[in-house]
């Protein structure tokens, strides 16, 4: 498994993603973000970390990841649709 960020690394990462989060929405209040990276290692091996908002629960998580599941699958179903009619 490729070595993610642990430790003080991982909060400086958490810290800096959240920085640029709510700074993509000035003005805006941003309750809950979420990032989910795919990582190859030198190796060839993969790994999938998972970066989240302070304070978030598990079940926040997994709502958003099946919410954002759900509008891929219909982005998915228009383009196999837009592919038919061409």
């Amino acid at each position: 498994m490729p070595e993610g960020p642990d430790g003080d690394d991982f909060e400086d990462l958490r810290e800096r993603m959240s920085n640029a989060v709510h700074g993509a929405f000035p003005g805006e209040m941003v309750t809950k973000w979420l990032v989910i990276c795919e990582v190859l290692g030198q190796a060839g091996d993969r790994a999938v970390y998972l970066l989240s908002a302070l304070d978030m629960k598990p079940w926040d998580t997994l709502g958003l990841t099946r919410y954002v599941e759900t509008l891929e699958q219909a982005r998915i179903m228009l383009d196999e649709g837009s592919e038919d009619e061409g």
